[in-house]
Formats: structure tokens, sequence, C-alpha cells
């Protein structure tokens, strides 16, 4: 089992090897359509992560939507996700300047003002958009960007994502390690940019909130990281224009809620952050990650 398992995994990343190959030669316009494309095709064949997909979006969207609407969300949900994958082929091989071409920042100045505090900032985002150009795009604009990221079940891809990464100055702690948690409270410390993604439930650390009007377990650094430092929480995100240009938006920082009781801290804070969140998603339902199994932790009464 444990060798059939090697040979799938190998397969797979000697397939986005050649794909990568080719992706690297295109121009991003091609990039993007091929992407698309992808998407379309997933969409048709996989119908495991189609009925996942578009489960969630009942769930989340139960009498605002009609059955048609969500069907085609759904659709371009998949789009979305072969653009972002083969956008980050592109990112292999081009410059900052030319990564930065392509996106247009909103709300620049409350990144500014924060980083300048000198106290570190906290950007805290979902899988909205391409995350991963976002990162670089913050990285490329001259901000020394952290992220925290899993990794991957191939140690081999987790080295070509971080290699995209680093190319344009984004180092990636993966959480996990032994030494994760003293790294990302020595880039507060410098007053560093620590990225943060808390939008999925995951085997980490959270609490209990209300996303999409369910209990969502959701990641609690963030709002842990705030309490306990001076660092500034901005939200960012990504959001891909019709045209295929890249909006980033920062908004204004967010101070953090405190009532003296740490356990209610947390989750106040936790939901001021996801509200937020959840309000791009809804209005850009298309550009997030549906496939993933958000309410999947279910909240017992002592929760």
């Amino acid at each position: 089992m444990e060798l059939k398992k090697r040979f799938l995994r190998s397969i797979i990343y000697y397939s986005l090897r050649v794909v990568n190959g080719v992706g690297w030669l295109l121009p991003r316009r091609w990039n993007l359509w091929v992407g698309g494309q992808v998407g379309r095709l997933a969409y048709g064949v996989l119908r495991a992560e189609r009925r996942k997909s578009i489960r969630n979006l009942e769930l989340a969207f139960q009498g605002e939507k009609s059955a048609e609407e969500l069907r085609g969300i759904n659709r371009r949900v998949f789009v979305n996700q072969g653009r972002n994958l083969f956008e980050l082929f592109w990112l292999s091989r081009v410059s900052p300047s030319e990564l930065l071409r392509q996106v247009h920042f909103q709300g620049m100045e409350h990144m500014q003002s924060a980083y300048q505090r000198g106290k570190g900032v906290l950007l805290v985002t979902g899988h909205i958009g391409n995350w991963e150009f976002m990162a670089a795009a913050v990285a490329a604009a001259g901000y020394p960007l952290w992220v925290v990221a899993a990794p991957l079940y191939d140690p081999r891809l987790n080295w070509v994502v971080a290699g995209i990464r680093k190319r344009y100055g984004v180092q990636t702690i993966y959480r996990h390690h032994p030494s994760a948690r003293r790294t990302i409270l020595r880039v507060i410390k410098k007053g560093e940019v620590m990225g943060l993604l808390i939008d999925q439930d995951t085997r980490v650390k959270g609490v209990f909130v209300d996303f999409f009007g369910r209990p969502a377990y959701t990641p609690s650094s963030a709002a842990s990281l705030a309490l306990r430092s001076e660092a500034e929480v901005i939200i960012g995100s990504i959001v891909r224009q019709k045209n295929n240009s890249l909006t980033i938006t920062f908004r204004p920082p967010l101070p953090p809620l405190r009532s003296g009781k740490r356990a209610e801290e947390l989750v106040a804070n936790t939901q001021l952050y996801t509200t937020v969140l959840e309000d791009i998603v809804r209005k850009h339902p298309e550009q997030w990650t549906w496939m993933h199994q958000r309410w999947k932790t279910i909240k017992r009464a002592h929760d």
C-alpha cells in the first residue's frame, strides 16, 4: 500500500512538473485560459469534489440563492481554482516588477502605517482568490512577509511551492514544526509581516465562531497573537476581476477586543476577523474554496 501511494504521488508530482514546464513558457493570459479549461474539466470529472462544493454553497446561501445560481457559482469556483494553479506556474518565472503590473492595491496606506509602527503586522486572510499571488505581491511591494503553511503530502511539492514564495521574498513557516511558534513571535518582535490564513477547519487550536450562520471551528492563532503582542491586525484579500487583473485590498487595522477573560477574547476577536472574511466571500463566492469541509467539526453542547 505504501509503495502504491509513493507511486501515485510520483505520478502527480512529475505530471505537475511537466505542466509547470509548459506553463512556464506561456504568457499569463494563455496560462489563465488553459487554467480555466482545466477547471472546467475538473468540474465535470471530479464529481465528489463538485458535490462537496455545492453542498457547502447550499448550506451557506440557503434561502438566498436559487439552485441555478448556486450551480453557476460552483462552476466558476472550479474555473477560478484552475486559473489560480496555472497563474502559479507563471509566477515561477516572472520578475517582481512584472508581477506588480498585474495588481491594483487598495488601502495600501493601512498596511504602510501599520508596518511603520515597527510593532509587527498580522496580515489575516483566507483562501479567497489567488492567495499565493497576494503573498508574492506583498513581498514584491517591499514588505518582509512570512506565511504559516501546512506541509503538503509530498515534500517535493513543498519544495516547489516554497521556491515560488522565496523567489519574491516570502518566507515559509510550517505549522506543527517545533520552532514554529518561536519563529512567529520573533517575526512580530522584529516588526515584520506575518501572514495567517484562518478560514479553514484544520488540526490547529481554534474556537467556534459564526460563519454564514453556522458554528465553524476556526483557528484562533491570529486572535491569540494580537492579544499577546502590539502587532496591528490588517485583513487583506485578493480578488480576480473580470479582465483577470487582481485587486488586493487592505482594510483598516482592527484593535483587539478585550474583556479581561482570555477565552472570551479569543472568540470575540476570531469572530471579528471571520465576519470580515465572510463579507468578502459573500461578495465574491466564486473565488472561495468551497470544496473544503468548513463545517466538519461539530460543536457539542458544552463547547
